[in-house]
């Protein structure tokens, strides 16, 4: 009677939450009991829970131990739940250490029980350890990589619970979601996000966050988004449920380590190695202590670390890592492929054969490591796998997998010496959000004049579901009521979906097209198209002049580079920055074989993905002491699209947008959600008069008529140039979540901050967009790449250049500079003119002028 009351105690414990120590110290105190009156079932019984203590800690050794002492003893008894529950812990443990064929035989047999057993759905306890049974089942055949019948056991599994335990008990819960974990192995994502979502949901309503299933369900739902193409919503939703994991079991537990690796591999994914190593890095010791030297999991780690290793350029850390996943990985582990496929990278050996014969990415970029390997490198598969990639479709970003296949298919053009393949190969490498952008916005353009306004409209609702999604994972990592989020989403993909039949448009915008001859067409006299090119582990370079294509690799490593730039970018970033940091940068980015390339060109047209897009790129110096913007006259492009000659601006019309008036009652409360006073800007008015004399006709918009309400009624949509001079924002820093924007005047149902989907939705027919403000060069808050917030959404609207920003700039400077560039721009290529007035304004009176923090903000980018 006393080991049911613990029993029962434990179970509901568990159910609820809450921490079951105490009572493991009453089964201690209990099996004490048992061993004095010489009882040894009771002993084999109290040994099953403690042998569950052992497994929840990560002792699985420990637990095996107990198992196979007891096991035997409770087959003899009169309690066959108790028996069989251990049967299916057992099975589970050695599934983990790679022992998949015994865990399935061990399981079989448990399951047999039941077989004949009369009402054993109206027993809750059976009715749990059938689930356990068929879900320590469903583990051992994934292992052996029966991935269907596997499936098939998991949803028995959840089934069983639903019967005897119904719907919104935490073991039911916990079933959905290691459902959705299934539904994802075998590649079925969308179902998979529809469990994970129905876990998180259950959880909330009938759990909520102080329960720890909570917190799983909403991992579960991380590692659903990482895995369809959604990273950064995953690496939020992740980094909630970690937070949560730490408050419920403390940081050094089995399921604290599960967070630390999810939040790890998400960060890998989103090319961001380093923090994703220190994740890694700290998990990886935890499975070892826990799981042993062997545990699979632990083997995963080390392989992710490796990659990441492999991505920062460490690659003799990456070997280390990538010896210790080798040794671990069960054969039909499906990570084993992915470690087979670095293996030919790092030791320069052919991947196993076994590895080459699938149809994941993994095992395509292994066979194109081999054929290279072997001598005959061909890119074709690869590519085709890129140009019909669903998740590349889906989202237009590259995760790690996909970056490495476009890395690879560019290694393999390369060696077969096929430019055409090569080419294609760094579109998809230099296929940024404001890529995207432009050439949505050529979408829209090409449709005939009568059906333009429903293209902007298409335009606005598709800015509206992605910010619909952010909604919907915001209220389920804050708990919040979803379902009208859920039901906005929902709405606007029905929309998105009519509008596009009826336009004929597609999703997504991938231009596969691309080769080699239509890149080098008319290339204007002494331009070069430089393409910065970082790949998973690599840096490239693409040069395209009037004598073709060529490609240079880069000696340092990716990350290394990477790091570089990193560098100069925070020295930028501040006064009397240090020209070493510039000109070691420079050298990493332009080395001389590079520069060597370039001959006697004097304009550089720079396509760039990655860290270079973080900073401008004039203000590296040289090996001879001169910035490159004084070696070259330069534009920041958006993708592989041909060379931009950024001609002179037509003097038409000119509209002007100045800052708002912040003594406005309608405008009080910017400055009090931005928590902190506005500077003034005493230069933006003069600013824009004095650029408005260089045109036909002008309208200035200033003050109190600088308001949000009058940019979307159409005001900027005939202007041939428009320039705003007042305060931006970079995403993030109006608040968590929150989108660049232009500060203007609030009124007429809008809060006077012009955000980056908004900007998207305008109309414009621009040639040249000046954003006098901070910060305006900054990424979108989804991204890594600059350039993806507001200037990629002026590009969607339809202007060809903009001037934009990659830090705070002072007033005075950035009035000198634009409307000294404006006006250059009348009579010379806009390149040439930022060029002009940046060198003006470094020998200008103005104070510290000639500091890079000064004149060096400002790049011209155009599509």
């Amino acid at each position: 009677a006393e080991h049911v009351a613990l029993k029962e105690h434990l179970t509901q414990t568990r159910d609820a939450g809450e921490s079951v120590d105490g009572i493991y110290e009453d089964i201690e105190t209990f099996r004490k009991k048992a061993l004095a009156a010489e009882n040894a079932v009771l002993v084999a019984k109290a040994d099953r829970h403690l042998a569950q203590r052992d497994y929840d800690s990560g002792r699985n050794e420990q637990a095996l131990a107990r198992l196979d002492t007891l096991i035997p003893i409770l087959e003899d008894s009169d309690d066959m739940t108790l028996y069989l529950d251990a049967l299916a812990l057992k099975a589970i443990i050695l599934t983990q250490a790679g022992r998949a064929e015994e865990a399935v035989a061990l399981n079989r047999k448990a399951l047999a029980a039941f077989d004949g057993k009369d009402n054993w759905e109206a027993n809750r306890n059976l009715v749990m350890l059938k689930s356990n049974i068929e879900f320590s089942l469903s583990q051992a055949l994934m292992r052996q990589g029966d991935m269907d019948e596997a499936l098939r056991w998991q949803l028995e599994s959840l089934n069983s619970r639903k019967t005897g335990v119904g719907e919104a008990n935490p073991a039911t819960i916990q079933a959905t979601y290691q459902y959705a974990q299934a539904l994802l192995k075998v590649g079925r994502q969308d179902e998979a996000e529809v469990m994970a979502r129905r876990a998180v949901s259950l959880a909330d309503v009938n759990l909520g966050e102080d329960h720890q299933s909570y917190a799983r369900a909403l991992e579960m739902l991380g590692i659903v988004l990482g895995r369809t193409g959604r990273p950064v919503d995953a690496a939020s939703v992740l980094d909630r449920a970690l937070i949560l994991k730490s408050r419920h079991e403390g940081r050094d537990g089995l399921f604290f380590a599960y967070g630390l690796s999810n939040l790890g591999s998400i960060q890998l994914d989103l090319g961001r190695y380093k923090t994703s190593r220190l994740f890694l890095d700290e998990a990886y010791p935890l499975f070892v202590e826990k799981q042993g030297e062997k545990s699979p999991f632990a083997a995963t780690i080390a392989l992710n670390a490796a990659v990441a290793a492999y991505g920062e350029g460490d690659w003799d850390i990456a070997r280390k890592r990538l010896t210790v996943a080798l040794q671990t990985l069960p054969e039909t582990d499906e990570s084993r492929v992915l470690a087979e496929a670095l293996r030919g990278d790092l030791f320069g050996e052919s991947p196993s054969l076994g590895m080459l014969e699938g149809d994941r990415l993994e095992n395509a970029i292994a066979r194109s490591i081999a054929a290279r390997l072997s001598g005959e490198p061909d890119a074709t598969e690869l590519l085709t796998r890129l140009d019909t990639s669903e998740t590349l479709l889906a989202s237009g970003r590259l995760d790690m997998r996909h970056l490495w296949a476009a890395e690879e298919a560019l290694r393999a053009a390369l060696a077969s010496n096929d430019m055409d393949s090569a080419v294609r190969a760094a579109a998809f490498l230099l296929n940024t959000e404001s890529a995207q952008a432009r050439a949505r916005a050529q979408q829209i353009a090409a449709l005939p004049d009568d059906r333009r306004e429903e293209g902007r409209e298409l335009v606005r609702l598709r800015r509206a579901v992605e910010r619909a999604k952010s909604d919907l994972f915001t209220a389920i990592a804050k708990t919040a009521d979803t379902e009208p989020a859920r039901g906005r989403l929902t709405a606007r993909q029905a929309d998105v979906a009519a509008l596009e039949e009826a336009l004929g448009l597609p999703r997504a915008v991938l231009d596969g097209r691309l080769n080699a001859a239509a890149l080098q067409a008319s290339p204007p006299d002494d331009t070069v198209l430089l393409g910065i090119v970082p790949g998973l582990s690599r840096h490239y370079s693409l040069i395209v002049d009037e004598d073709g294509v060529s490609f240079v690799e880069h000696a340092p490593r990716r990350g290394e580079i990477a790091e570089q730039v990193r560098r100069a970018g925070d020295v930028l970033r501040r006064p009397g920055g240090d020209p070493d940091t510039l000109r070691s940068a420079g050298e990493a980015l332009f080395p001389e074989s590079v520069r060597s390339k370039l001959g006697d060109a004097r304009n550089l047209y720079i396509v760039a993905s990655g860290a270079a897009t973080r900073l401008p790129l004039g203000a590296l110096i040289m090996e001879d002491g001169r910035f490159l913007s004084e070696a070259y006259t330069l534009s920041t492009g958006t993708a592989l699209l041909g060379f931009d000659s950024t001609e002179a601006t037509e003097a038409r019309h000119f509209v002007g947008m100045g800052p708002p008036d912040m003594k406005a009652e309608a405008n009080a409360v910017q400055e009090r959600i931005i928590n902190e006073p506005l500077p003034d800007l005493p230069n933006a008015d003069d600013e824009l008069r004095a650029i408005a004399t260089s045109f036909e006709t002008s309208d200035l918009w200033v003050d109190a008529q600088a308001t949000e309400a009058r940019v979307k009624s159409g005001a900027l949509a005939e202007a041939s140039v428009v320039a705003f001079a007042t305060h931006g924002f970079a995403a993030g820093q109006r608040g968590e979540g929150t989108q660049g924007a232009l500060l203007l005047g609030a009124g007429d149902g809008e809060d006077g901050f012009l955000e980056t989907d908004e900007i998207a939705g305008l109309s414009l027919k621009a040639d040249l967009v000046v954003l006098s403000a901070c910060d305006t060069a900054s990424p979108d808050a989804a991204s890594d790449n600059g350039y993806s917030g507001l200037a990629a959404g002026f590009l969607e609207a339809g202007a060809q250049s903009l001037i934009v920003s990659h830090w705070a700039v002072r007033d005075d400077a950035a009035a000198f500079l634009t409307t000294r560039m404006v006006h250059h721009a009348r009579g010379m290529s806009q390149a040439k003119a930022l060029q002009t007035a940046m060198a003006e304004l470094r020998v200008s009176d103005l104070p510290d002028a000639a500091d890079p923090y000064i004149w060096a903000p400002f790049v011209l980018f155009s599509g």
